[in-house]
């Protein structure tokens, strides 16, 4: 008796979850990005340094 493939059906991407369609590379939020740079400013500023961005 021959086998048989299976083919998957494809999904309704209309209908698809939104938290599914957000994926990809994962990147520092604009959150974190502002916290790092204000503390590496204050690090800057006890150790008597100038802030050049």
């Amino acid at each position: 008796m021959p086998t048989r493939q299976l083919r998957h059906q494809r999904r309704n991407p209309v209908a698809q979850a939104a938290i599914m369609r957000k994926g990809g590379v994962h990147e520092e939020s604009r959150k974190a990005k502002r916290q790092k740079q204000k503390r590496e400013l204050c690090k800057m500023i006890l150790k008597g340094e100038d802030y050049v961005e």
